[in-house]
């Protein structure tokens, strides 16, 4: 690991300059500047203050990062059939339990319908890929069509089900809900 090349990346993605950095850790912008180019190793003791600066920890800075997947095939989906339903649920980011978000995609037969998903602390977002549903949000219903797409909070209960010919869409829950 390049401690001072992950400093500077760090920097520059929160748009701060050497100066800035360097005011803030109560150090010099040269001092800075060194240990970015690799030309010094800062002391424990000045690399928290860089930290600090930065807005990072310790534990932060030196975790070590993940080889999670970023691509996800159709092999990599987890398909639920719900029979009782008419409807299929399919997992399409395999791991998304340990992440911010969760999206499924729904495909619905005629007659079909997910489960009513209770209230939650979170929002979704659900893009009507194919067909016609009908959103049940709390009390209120809405039709959505191909195209059209609902945001909502988890203050209410939500259910979708299939208009006359079915439905697939694309569900996306933070944090991950279904």
């Amino acid at each position: 690991m390049d401690i001072g090349q992950k400093l500077k990346r760090r920097r520059k993605i929160l748009g701060l300059t050497q100066e800035e950095v360097a005011m803030r850790a109560e150090l010099t912008k040269g001092f800075i500047s060194q240990v970015e180019r690799g030309k010094t190793s800062p002391s424990v003791d000045s690399l928290g203050d860089i930290l600090e600066a930065l807005g990072m920890d310790f534990g932060e800075f030196f975790k070590e990062e993940e080889n999670a997947p970023i691509i996800y095939t159709p092999e990599d989906f987890y398909r639920y059939r719900d029979e009782e339903r008419n409807s299929v649920l399919e997992f399409v980011v395999s791991d998304a339990q340990g992440k911010r978000m969760e999206p499924c995609i729904f495909t619905l037969s005629k007659g079909g319908e997910t489960k009513v998903e209770p209230e939650f602390e979170g929002e979704d977002f659900c893009y009507i890929l194919e067909g016609s549903v009908v959103l049940f949000f709390g009390k209120k219903a809405y039709d959505l069509n191909k195209g059209s797409c609902f945001y909502t909070d988890g203050s209410k209960s939500r259910q979708i089900k299939a208009g006359k010919d079915g439905a697939k869409f694309l569900w996306i829950t933070t944090p991950p809900n279904f």
